[in-house]
């Protein structure tokens, strides 16, 4: 049974909102749909008892059959969510959600929103598996699933609204593409110390910089260009992680706050990065005062010349200079975060200092990205505790 209650808007008028129980959603609570009608000016009551009688059919029918209207396509639901969004996330965030949600349009925008089935949802995740992306790579089944999720959550509120009956996203209905775990990429050893000392004979400061503190701390790129000249302890050698640094079209460079819950930390290093750091540091303020500016300690240390904020897949490019200048293998700065664990956990450290090092979330994050050379280590740790403890005549 429908309810009507009246209401004062802000400019005096009068407006109706009509109210009806639509049962419950998955979780048991009670749905309602509501509709809210303001009359214009001199409107007859007879009239507004009309359009009042209209809205109480419409919206009870609506609860009854709640996907009986096809006038709502899912590219404008989609518009609709993420603009519900915007009141909890993050700009960086939102677009991620727009590039992703535009993607899931371009094969599904045109099905009204109580059309769409798990064939729909196929028809996308075929479409997208072996095309290619902005930057000439197919879309990683990663992103697909990362798509799926968002019309999954898409559809879910279009439930607790009351224009759905099902999620047919929901995982009790659809099983999105398995993702492919891939063994992360990262140098050897040998590799490493290379890498290291072709940094240290680097002449670039900035850039020595930036390699020194990718190997010997395992930072992410956006929390290197995050990093302010008050975040560097260096009496204690200790460098804090408090932002990131993200890149978002149409806003330029954000500040954000780091990526998961354990992200602000704070790394210690090898005091080679001190000393470049500190030599950086010098050369960075000369700089800055030839063009009429200063670098206090909430300045960034790595920046564009004009001292401008840097844009931090940059880094990446600075990093590929420099590998071809030394001779030496190109690797992401992605890369050489996992080189940087990688050899953490070659030498010991356990799971746990690791993930903390990192900033993971858990330790299991830092278990299923490195179970290969956990594996190695945990062989390693079993052929030395043999060699200790059991007899050289010990038959095998």
């Amino acid at each position: 049974m429908a309810s009507i209650r009246t209401k004062k808007n802000k400019d005096g008028s009068i407006a109706y909102v009509v109210r009806v129980y639509a049962g419950r959603d998955e979780e048991g609570r009670s749905r309602y749909l509501s509709r809210t009608y303001t009359p214009a000016p001199h409107t007859s009551p007879r009239k507004i008892s009309q359009t009042l009688k209209a809205l109480c059919a419409e919206l009870q029918q609506k609860a009854k059959d709640p996907e009986s209207d096809r006038s709502i396509l899912f590219s404008g639901y989609a518009q609709h969510f993420l603009q519900r969004k915007s009141l909890t996330a993050g700009e960086y965030t939102l677009q991620s959600y727009r590039l992703a949600l535009r993607k899931a349009c371009e094969t599904i925008g045109d099905v009204p929103l109580a059309d769409i089935s798990t064939r729909h949802l196929d028809d996308l995740t075929l479409a997208l598996t072996g095309a290619e992306s902005q930057y000439g790579k197919p879309y990683s089944q990663a992103y697909i699933r990362h798509i799926l999720t968002l019309i999954r959550g898409c559809l879910g509120m279009a439930v607790r609204e009351g224009l759905l009956r099902v999620n047919v996203a929901d995982r009790i209905h659809y099983t999105p593409p398995r993702a492919v775990t891939r063994e992360p990429v990262f140098l050897e050893k040998e590799e490493a110390r290379a890498y290291i000392h072709a940094a240290l004979k680097e002449k670039d400061l900035r850039i020595r910089a930036m390699v020194l503190l990718y190997l010997y701390t395992g930072i992410r790129m956006e929390e290197l260009c995050g990093l302010e000249w008050g975040d560097i302890d260096f009496a204690s050698k200790q460098i804090c992680i408090r932002r990131a640094s993200v890149y978002v079209p149409g806003c330029g460079v954000l500040t954000k706050e780091p990526k998961t819950r354990s992200g602000g930390r704070i790394l210690c290093a090898d005091p080679a990065v001190f000393t470049a750091l500190h030599a950086y540091r010098n050369e960075q303020q000369k700089n800055m005062r030839a063009i009429g500016k200063t670098a206090g300690p909430e300045s960034r240390l790595f920046t564009r010349r004009d001292g401008g904020p840097l844009i931090p897949g940059e880094t990446a490019v600075w990093l590929r200079r420099f590998a071809k200048r030394h001779g030496l293998r190109e690797v992401s700065p992605h890369k050489l975060r996992h080189t940087f664990a990688t050899l953490q956990i070659a030498y010991g450290t356990d799971i746990r200092t690791v993930a903390g090092v990192m900033g993971h979330s858990s330790p299991t994050t830092t278990l299923t990205i490195y179970a290969h050379q956990i594996r190695e280590a945990s062989e390693k740790a079993a052929r030395a505790m043999s060699n200790m403890l059991t007899p050289k005549d010990y038959p095998e």
